[in-house]
């Protein structure tokens, strides 16, 4: 019996000093498909397409309250020429349409890049009085294969490599071109050293 009860004793320490193999704790355990995968595409500097913004009619300048930077609107009257209002009326079957030839209007949402005639100034037909961007901010392309298509949203984080240089960016716009896709990006400010048709880097981060 003593004998029996020496061998209980020794059964139970042994399991006592057994300790069951735990699972990993869920926050340490790798996440394949949350890992990011970072590749390097070959980008270009776009050129911005500015717009040279002109009067119709010779005249001296006498609304202009706008400075390089400024935003202005699509439709948005930004300069108007002093003295007797010029209109023109076009062919007959449109002669109802006329057009002001004194003043000058935003072509579309932008900013001011450059006033070449300030107000006050005696501005003639056709010259150029302001210069007109869509963006104040510099802009890149890049050409990714399909593949990696359905791994890229618009809104998301991008990085221009320049030099030794690192540029933050969103990607703006995504089209289809032939058999891969162009990637439109749009850096956060207007840098002078990214002249247009720089060849940069480009990565994209996948998930």
């Amino acid at each position: 019996m003593k004998f029996k009860v020496i061998i209980l004793i020794l059964v139970v320490t042994a399991f006592g000093l057994i300790k069951p193999i735990s699972t990993q704790n869920a926050d340490s355990c790798i996440n394949v498909s949350n890992i990011e995968e970072k590749k390097s595409f070959k980008g270009f500097i776009k050129q911005r397409p500015m717009t040279k913004l002109s009067f119709q009619a010779d005249g001296k300048i006498s609304f202009l309250p706008y400075k390089k930077g400024d935003f202005v609107r699509k439709g948005e009257v930004i300069a108007r020429l002093d003295g007797v209002l010029y209109k023109i009326k076009k062919e007959k079957f449109i002669l109802n349409d006329e057009v002001n030839y004194n003043i000058i209007t935003a072509p579309y949402d932008g900013y001011i890049e450059e006033i070449n005639k300030p107000l006050n100034s005696y501005a003639k037909k056709n010259e150029c009085v302001i210069s007109l961007f869509p963006t104040n901010k510099t802009q890149a392309e890049t050409l990714v294969e399909a593949q990696y298509i359905n791994k890229i949203n618009l809104r998301e984080k991008a990085e221009i490599e320049y030099g030794n240089s690192i540029y933050e960016a969103k990607i703006a716009d995504i089209v289809k071109s032939d058999d891969n896709y162009l990637i439109e990006l749009e850096l956060d400010d207007l840098y002078k050293e990214l002249r247009e048709g720089t060849n940069i880097k480009v990565k994209l981060s996948f998930n």
